[in-house]
């Protein structure tokens, strides 16, 4: 009897024993399964938002370049204008190798441009002793320009009432300080430009006291408007190479006279001589 009993305590110990495995094993399934299902969500509800994050990319993307499009449309005139401006700097600046040659290269351009009777040959001979001398005296060459235009219109020709001759308006007396042995060689560009610079270099370092404005005030023979006359024309070849050009622009306005002025020479020589009159006191 006691071991009937026995049995039958065993065999409901091994039916529960498996019928707890089976329900832990129901409990796993379960376990997995769920977080199966959270997983499978996450990743839908991840995928999805990274879905929506590259369509958002993607029309900003889109807005972005059409909007780029759309301004550089509406600046098609600048770019244009651009192009054309860089176009001309870069045909300018080809074959200048440095600030002097930018420098004879606009000087020759503005005498060739403006006055037309000059001879291209004369205006590129004209340009590089005026970069030349100028250096060698510490001169502004641009100040230079503008006495040649004022005093003789850019013709080694000319000569003054006073006997003041070529580019520079030279007296004779100042070719015997020089020790240049024939005066008509004043008529020479390079000689005139280098002894005209040497004059001027004088008046404003001994009578001007380094003040150019003097200095002009006695080079010309005490005229108080030729400093100005000259900071004129000066100004008007400072202004003629902010808007240079290779081509022919500002080449069809010579201005009014100027070339007129090439046919008959003359010079600003006023009553009391050519500032080369002043030449006795001078070292």
């Amino acid at each position: 009897m006691v071991e009937g009993t026995e049995k039958i305590t065993e065999i409901e110990d091994v039916a529960i024993k498996k019928k707890w495995k089976v329900i832990i094993a129901i409990c796993v399934v379960l376990t997995v399964l769920t977080a199966a299902s959270v997983s499978l969500t996450f990743y839908a509800d991840y995928q999805h938002k990274y879905i929506k994050k590259q369509e958002l990319i993607n029309t900003t993307l889109s807005e972005n370049l059409e909007k780029s499009r759309t301004e550089l449309l509406t600046t098609t005139e600048d770019n244009k204008q651009l192009v054309s401006d860089l176009e001309k700097l870069n045909k300018r600046l080809e074959g200048i190798k440095d600030q002097d040659d930018l420098l004879r290269r606009d000087i020759e351009l503005y005498i060739d441009q403006k006055f037309k009777l000059i001879p291209k040959v004369l205006c590129k001979d004209i340009s590089n002793n005026i970069v030349k001398f100028s250096k060698e005296q510490d001169v502004s060459p641009e100040l230079v320009v503008g006495i040649i235009q004022v005093e003789s219109s850019f013709n080694p020709s000319a000569v003054s009432k006073k006997g003041a001759l070529g580019l520079m308006q030279v007296m004779p007396e100042w070719a015997k300080k020089f020790k240049i042995i024939d005066v008509n060689d004043l008529h020479d560009v390079d000689t005139n430009i280098s002894a005209g610079i040497k004059v001027l270099k004088i008046h404003i370092k001994d009578d001007g006291k380094g003040n150019v404005t003097k200095g002009l005030y006695y080079y010309v023979g005490k005229d108080k408007t030729y400093a100005d006359n000259v900071f004129k024309a000066m100004g008007k070849f400072v202004s003629f190479r902010y808007t240079v050009d290779d081509g022919n622009k500002n080449g069809d306005d010579a201005e009014e006279g100027e070339t007129e002025e090439i046919n008959e020479p003359t010079a600003n020589t006023p009553p009391g001589g050519s500032p080369t009159e002043r030449l006795k006191g001078h070292p």
